[in-house]
């Protein structure tokens, strides 16, 4: 049964007395997992920056950064979608990764920590996200991270980061079998 939990929705398993076991509608999607248990010849191949939080907030703006470190010049917020509104290639590395369209000109790197992959910089850290509610400001990567506005695929695609956590899809053919019985 759907639960709505502070703007999202998430599932109750059911118990069916007569079976007298969970019903096992949510294993077959994608579960969670340590990113220790990725394999090791599983390497990330693509970036999916996610700008709708971004777009979606009036009250956040994006500068350039000054040489001081603060606001420079305003930029439009569709410079994001020019720049970055497709899914990026990775650029192999050992500990840190870089993606963009040209590997000669990446537009920004990635790494991965004890617990998740994350965000390390964009553009050389030229851009910052102004919030006008709270007049503070972040480098547009610390904002991506914050926010875990960012996807990333693996060369094994049962494998997929997103929204901070690492997921291992075991079967998509019972997924699509799952989804088409709910249709």
């Amino acid at each position: 049964m759907p639960v709505v939990v502070a703007g999202s929705i998430s599932f109750e398993a059911t118990i069916y007395p007569s079976f007298g076991k969970r019903n096992s509608f949510l294993d077959t999607f994608a579960q969670a997992i340590p990113l220790t248990e990725l394999p090791a010849n599983t390497e990330p191949n693509s970036i999916l920056l996610d700008w709708t939080a971004f777009f979606e907030t009036d009250q956040l703006e994006l500068y350039k950064r000054s040489l001081e470190g603060g606001l420079g010049r305003k930029l439009s917020k569709n410079l994001l979608n020019r720049l970055f509104g497709e899914t990026l290639s990775v650029i192999a590395g050992d500990s840190v990764w870089q993606f963009g369209k040209d590997p000669a000109k990446p537009r920004g790197t990635f790494r991965a920590t004890t617990t998740k992959y994350s965000v390390t910089s964009i553009l050389g850290d030229r851009l910052i996200v102004y919030d006008t509610r709270n007049d503070e400001s972040v480098l547009l990567a610390k904002w991506v991270r914050d926010n875990n506005a960012y996807n990333i695929t693996f060369t094994e695609p049962e494998y997929f980061f997103g929204s901070g956590a690492l997921y291992h899809r075991a079967d998509f053919t019972s997924e699509i079998a799952r989804v088409r019985t709910c249709l």
